[in-house]
């Protein structure tokens, strides 16, 4: 078996067994430590290990061993220059790739300090002035200003009667309240008005969404029951879409306009399949365009993803995604669409030059809690995304190029 030599000062090394069982080499000479493997029938060093983290004395060459490695060396790095570029500019395959958020803030957490979150947050909007609110199971609500600054915390009124219908973008929080609207300051809670709200609000057979309009106002989608008698509950039974409603309102609260059956005209029965796919989202861009995501109740159902209806309520493509569980849409200001699913700790980009997958899992993995799966999504004025997830309320913006 051969000696296994000091790269240091050229001294032999002395094997010896550690009580872990691993094998060490030290330089009978400078006492440098290595790690040292059996391969096949010899020993090979593994590794260096410095004592005090100290580098050993390198070997000193001398006379014509020195010129010849001088020579030798600077032909190679003459040889070597063509490659070099190509190097530098290709990422090595354990290299980990740059992130493609650049994180604005990341606050919350789980207890019961002012800013932090006793239930996981479910939801999130964003407001004209960029001030967001948060809620968890519908029972608390969190406001937090443009910088991630904790502005304030209540309990939300009526108790169990009342659930989130909109953040308008004055700053005016809607709730539904046994078939009335009742319209709140988002900061501080109070209730300023309670008004009568349109017919089918409360009664739907497995899907429900809302959304804020480009003027202000709201838009409700509904399956209601009144439209859809004696079909199975929860849409199981049924292959094909029930019949659904989109009910507009102003900015005042008041039903400008609906439109009805908008799924039925774009998703037709499967034989092979016994439950309805389920809508779970809307969104209204600029041009009075609808954006409904629906996903699959069963595993094999294809029939899912955005559907595009014109301001008239006609169907116009239907946009596929990578779909896992329930998840939710919201509209940027230059019109693409950003998708969350909740099983899944990356986003998807809608844009006209198609689906876009963003990976969050490198946000608050430095200093603070990462997200894991993203639960909410909404946008800030400039683009930059509000998401929840983990007791988090994480603020960031794209930095890749868009698509």
């Amino acid at each position: 078996m051969r000696k296994l030599k000091c790269s240091g000062c050229g001294g032999t090394l002395a094997l010896a067994n550690t009580p872990d069982g691993h094998v060490i080499g030290k330089c009978r000479h400078c006492g440098t430590d290595y790690v040292v493997d059996a391969k096949g029938r010899q020993h090979v060093v593994v590794e260096h290990r410095f004592p005090d983290g100290v580098r050993a004395p390198q070997p000193q060459v001398h006379g014509r061993r020195l010129l010849i490695g001088a020579a030798l060396g600077g032909a190679a790095v003459l040889a070597g220059l063509p490659f070099l570029g190509g190097f530098l500019s290709t990422s090595s395959p354990g290299r980990t790739p740059a992130q493609p958020f650049r994180k604005i803030f990341n606050t919350g957490g789980e207890g019961a300090a002012p800013g932090q979150f006793r239930d996981d947050p479910i939801g999130v909007a964003v407001d004209s002035l960029d001030r967001a609110l948060l809620r968890d199971s519908d029972r608390r609500y969190y406001v937090f200003g443009p910088d991630g600054r904790f502005l304030n915390h209540y309990a939300r009124p009526f108790h169990e009667n009342a659930s989130f219908t909109a953040l308008l973008p004055g700053g005016d929080l809607i709730l539904d309240h046994r078939e009335q609207f009742a319209r709140l300051d988002m900061e501080s809670g109070t209730v300023k008005e309670v008004m009568p709200a349109p017919d089918l609000v409360r009664q739907w057979r497995y899907g429900a969404a809302n959304c804020v309009t480009s003027d202000g106002g709201i838009a409700l989608y509904r399956v209601p029951d009144a439209a859809n008698e004696g079909r199975a509950t929860l849409g199981i039974g049924d292959s094909e879409p029930g019949s659904d409603v989109v009910i507009f309102l102003d900015r005042n609260l008041r039903e400008t306009h609906r439109l009805t059956d908008l799924l039925p005209q774009a998703i037709a029965p499967d034989p092979m399949i016994t439950s309805a796919p389920e809508p779970v989202s809307i969104v209204v861009d600029g041009n009075g365009s609808i954006f409904i995501l629906v996903i699959p109740k069963d595993d094999h159902d294809n029939r899912t993803g955005i559907f595009e209806f014109n301001a008239a309520g006609r169907f116009q493509r239907r946009i596929a995604l990578e779909q896992k569980y329930f998840g939710s849409m919201a509209v940027a200001p230059d019109g693409t669409l950003w998708v969350q699913d909740v099983w899944m700790s990356e986003v998807q980009h809608v844009t006209p030059a198609g689906v876009a997958k963003y990976a969050t899992t490198g946000l608050g993995q430095t200093r603070e809690d990462a997200p894991g799966n993203i639960r909410a999504l909404a946008l800030y004025r400039d683009g930059s995304l509000a998401m929840i997830g983990n007791h988090r309320l994480i603020r960031a913006e794209l930095t890749v190029a868009r698509s």
